[in-house]
């Protein structure tokens, strides 16, 4: 039998090839390396260059274009919902951290 998969984007190897997640345009269009990997509460993932986010379109693509690239984000299976990896460079080790409870404001709100 081939590897299990679940709804998740995981199989038995880690990511999924054809699971979509979300990048940046930078990221997009290869101007810059993911430098931030978020798994959000709704189990969606963004790939994204970090630094200030904006506004900045996002596009939906296939997350083995972006392990072609940067097979260093296969280590981004291990994330659970609701948290983060990020690095300073391409060549820095991954620092993960957790997002901030669904709901709740910057502010406490």
């Amino acid at each position: 039998m081939g590897s299990s998969t679940n709804l998740r984007g995981l199989d038995n190897r880690g990511l999924r090839g054809d699971l979509g997640v979300f990048v940046c345009h930078h990221v997009f269009e290869h101007t810059a390396p993911v430098l931030l990997s978020v798994r959000n509460w709704d189990w969606s993932w963004q790939f994204l260059r970090g630094g200030e986010l904006n506004q900045d379109p996002v596009h939906l693509v296939h997350v083995a274009a972006l392990l072609a690239r940067d097979s260093s984000l296969g280590a981004m299976a291990s994330l659970e919902p609701g948290s983060f990896a990020e690095r300073a460079t391409i060549n820095d080790a991954w620092k993960r951290g957790e997002l901030e409870p669904e709901g709740e404001g910057r502010d406490g709100a």
